[in-house]
């Protein structure tokens, strides 16, 4: 990074590390990554939502591979279920942790409340998304979160972790809830006050979806990365 010319970053947390290691705030540039908000449009949610009997139901899409935080996303079900709350959990993906959350699901007695739904090629992230009611992304670090952007621009409430660029793209209280890492508990309060008020959802699904057009919409982030490169032209 020294001897470049530039340094693109993709969020606020990753430019201080970046700084941190001597790199002079001149030669560094916050260009985020984007979301094509005709592609995450909440409209593909026609059709699809499922709301059968009152259930709510979360979602994790992702790699299922370490620091993820899924374990404490699991420990956070336990808590739910005990509140005997009309809840399922769909978790989208795979990965080299797959096989033990599973048994971690048994050994926690919460097998019945996920549904494993496995790999989504990219164009079908927006169906996989619209078929949630709460998106939890629990990570213990994060360079940005791009499925949390994409989460918020289908309009899905969102509850994720205080770590890395995730506090770039949601603001506890307005847009989601923020919450400490390695925190089930702090996790199921804020998941179960969601799936107890439809209305904070929905308000927070449209709040996220504007903050997303507004910050890092497609056509605009290709202006900034053009400008990136005619700066070292």
């Amino acid at each position: 990074m020294k001897k470049a010319a530039r340094a693109r970053v993709i969020s606020h947390a990753i430019f201080n590390q970046v700084h941190e290691q001597g790199i002079p705030e001149s030669k560094i540039r916050l260009v985020s990554l984007r979301v094509d908000l005709s592609l995450f449009n909440p409209m593909s949610d026609i059709g699809l939502k499922v709301d059968k009997m009152g259930i709510t139901k979360i979602g994790y899409l992702g790699r299922l591979i370490d620091g993820k935080g899924l374990e404490d996303l699991f420990e956070a079900i336990l808590i739910l279920k005990s509140q005997d709350l009309k809840f399922n959990c769909l978790i989208f993906g795979t990965g080299p942790l797959e096989t033990a959350l599973k048994k971690l699901a048994e050994k926690l007695n919460i097998a019945d409340k996920i549904e494993w739904r496995g790999f989504v090629p990219y164009s079908k992230v927006p169906e996989a998304l619209a078929q949630i009611d709460i998106f939890v992304y629990p990570s213990w670090h994060e360079g940005f979160g791009r499925s949390i952007m994409e989460a918020l621009a289908m309009e899905k409430a969102a509850v994720a972790t205080r770590v890395g660029g995730i506090p770039d793209l949601i603001k506890d209280g307005e847009n989601g809830f923020l919450v400490e890492p390695h925190n089930p508990s702090a996790l199921a309060q804020k998941i179960k006050e969601l799936v107890e008020n439809k209305e904070l959802r929905e308000k927070f699904g449209k709040t996220g979806r504007e903050y997303v057009a507004k910050n890092y919409e497609w056509n605009d982030g290709i202006k900034k990365f053009a400008q990136l490169f005619l700066e070292i032209k």
